[in-house]
Order: C-alpha cells, then structure tokens, then sequence
C-alpha cells in the first residue's frame, strides 16, 4: 500500500490528498497527530487536506481521519470518489472540446499562413521567371545589337571616309590626265600643222623650210615628254618612231612626209582614244562612288536608328530589371517571414497536440489511480452503500 501512495504523491492535490485519505483510513496509518507514517510528502498532504474541509466531501475524508465517522459508513467517501471521477471524465470533455476549438482555430490561421506562404512563392516565381526568361535576355539583345549596330556605324563611316577621299584624288588625278591628254592633243594638232607647212614649203627657200623642220622637230621632242604624264598609255613607240625620222631630217620629200603624218594622225586617234576611255572610266569611278557612298550613308543613317533604339530599350530593360530584382528581393524576405511563421506554427501545433496528450494521459491515469483506491476499498470491505 505504501507503495501505492507514492505512486500516488505527484498527482492533483485533490486526488492525491482524497486517495491518500482513503488509503489512510484502510490501512490506519495516516492520523493528523502522526503526520509522519507514511513514506509521501505529508506536509503536502496534509496542507492539501486543511483546504477539503471547506468542501462536503472533504470534510467527510477529514472526519474519517479524525475518526469521527466509523470507516464502514462509506457512502459520503463513494460519493467523493464518484464525484472525482465525474470531475476528471469532464475535464477530459473540456480538454477535448477546448483542443478541437483551438485545432479549428489553429487549422485556419495555419491555412492563412500556408496561402500566404504559396501566394508570396508564385510571386517569388513569377517575378523570376520574368527576369530570367523574359527581361535578362532582351537585355542581352539590346546589348548584342547595340554592339552589332555601333560596329557597323564605325566600318560604314571608316569605308566612307575612305572611299570620299579616294574619290577626292581621283577626281585630281582625272582632271591631271585630262589636262595632260588635252595638252597633248593639241601638240599633235600642232605639230601635224607644222608637217603641213613642211609639206607645202618643199619648194620654198631652204631657209624657211629650215625653220619650219626645227619648229616641227621642237614640237616632237615636246610630245615625247608630255606622253611620258599619261598613265597607261601604249603607244609610245610611236612617238619615239618619230622623234628617229625627225632626228635623221628625211622628210624633205612628199613621201617622207606622207608617213609621219601618218604617225601624227595615228598618235592623235590614240590620244584621242585614251581621252574617251579616261572619260568613260572616270564617269563610271563616278557613278560607282556615287552608289557606295549612298548605300554607306543609308547603312549609317539606318544603322544610327537601330543603335539609338537599341540603347534605348537598353537603358529601360536595365531599369525595369533594377526595379523587378528589387522586387524579388523584397518578395523573398516576405517569402521566409511567412514561411517561418508558417513553420512555427507548425511546431506549435505539433507541440499543442503532445501537450494535449499529456493531458489527457494524466486525466486517464488519474481516473485508473481513483478506480484502483475504490478497488483497494472494496477489496478490504469498505462496501458501497445501495442507493435509496
């Protein structure tokens, strides 16, 4: 029995103190002069038991152990036993309700928190998903075309750089030939005048044919070397043919003279040739620059265009990603402050169910522990009295 009432010495001061009587009395052993007896924490107990008096069947279990009601007058001590029983059976109801109140409660705040916590997630995920797949690589974009259009701005402006001053000393080295050809032409013309007079002179005096063959001769020597300024031209070797006849002075007959202006009128359709393929090339250099460098500047005027666009969409894709990431970063934080609360909730709950366990264990053991002290009094002939 000792025993027992360890068993017996850390519940509820009212079971505790109630069953300890009960036991007491069966076993003689508790007394209010002799507090000592029992091997529990009599001055607990007995603390606990100057309290029952205010109750009815406290002060039934005290007059018990003062020995002022016989032990076999059981009925008020049954009474205080059923009556704990029923307290703790509706302690029990109570801890089940008020646990299936909070457990709704519970499970709509944790419900909130969960639809919080998944609303901030597909936030999160949203505005990732725009940075990531939509924002960073149109930023990309913007940057590959920015760089893809200032390149093409820079070489159409270089080639046309190029190609205007190319154009520049062409038109100096075009208008140099055509000076050149047209000096020469006129030599030509000049000197097939000369040979003319030679030719109507033969029978003059020697002297003035003298004169006009020096002249002609003066005149060839210039040709020779205005021809050596002409670019590209191939007959040459015929002006050197005849600066030998005008050297050897073997044009004092018809026929002598009927050959160098043979040469002379030769030379000038050769020049004259040249002059139109100059022309013609020179129109056509012209016509070619004219086209190039239209399209350079239609590429560049175009080309600006993009690359100004491109910069723009640049400057407002990167601002539009400073604003999204600043987003996300706020969106995150809120993200781990309900997941976290949603989290301790869940770690409340987990705790609130084990504390409500414990509870009703210790009801049940308290019920188990009041049903063995009425077992323990039956067992040692304390009967319940029949009801009236």
């Amino acid at each position: 029995m000792g025993v027992l009432i360890n068993k017996l010495a850390m519940r509820t001061i009212l079971a505790q103190t109630l069953l300890v009587a009960a036991l007491a009395v069966l076993a003689g052993a508790v007394s209010l002069d002799q507090p000592t007896q029992v091997p529990i924490a009599m001055a607990e107990v007995t603390a606990a038991m100057q309290k029952l008096k205010t109750t009815t069947f406290g002060s039934t279990i005290m007059s018990f152990l003062e020995g002022d009601v016989k032990p076999q007058d059981a009925k008020d001590l049954f009474d205080a036993f059923d009556l704990i029983l029923q307290s703790l059976q509706d302690l029990i109801k109570e801890e089940n309700t008020a646990y299936a109140r909070e457990l709704f409660s519970s499970a709509q705040f944790r419900v909130t928190l969960k639809n919080s916590v998944n609303l901030f997630q597909k936030k999160v995920d949203t505005t990732n998903a725009l940075l990531v797949e939509v924002l960073r690589p149109k930023a990309e974009r913007s940057a590959e075309t920015v760089e893809e259009e200032s390149k093409t701005v820079a070489d159409s402006q270089a080639e046309l750089k190029q190609i205007t001053e190319d154009n520049v000393r062409n038109q100096k080295e075009f208008k140099a030939q055509q000076k050149n050809l047209k000096e020469l032409i006129n030599a030509v013309d000049k000197a097939i005048g000369l040979i003319e007079k030679v030719k109507d002179n033969l029978t003059a005096a020697p002297q003035l044919l003298q004169v006009h063959r020096e002249n002609f001769r003066a005149l060839a020597r210039e040709i020779h070397e205005q021809v050596d300024g002409v670019k590209h031209f191939m007959y040459k070797p015929l002006i050197k043919a005849l600066i030998q006849m005008t050297l050897k002075g073997d044009f004092d007959t018809n026929e002598a003279i009927a050959k160098i202006l043979e040469l002379l009128n030769n030379i000038r359709s050769k020049l004259v040739t040249q002059q139109l393929d100059l022309e013609l090339s020179h129109s056509e250099a012209e016509q070619a620059f004219k086209g190039t460098s239209k399209a350079l500047s239609d590429l560049i005027t175009t080309s600006t265009k993009k690359l100004k666009d491109a910069q723009k969409e640049l400057a407002q894709t990167a601002q539009t990603i400073e604003v999204q990431e600043a987003d996300l970063k706020e969106l995150e934080e809120q993200l781990d402050q309900w997941t976290d609360a949603w989290e301790k909730a869940e770690e409340a709950l987990n705790e609130f169910n084990a504390q409500h366990k414990r509870t009703v264990k210790d009801f049940e053991e308290e019920i188990a522990l009041v049903k063995q002290a009425i077992q323990v009094l039956e067992n040692n002939g304390v009967t319940r009295p029949a009801a009236l």
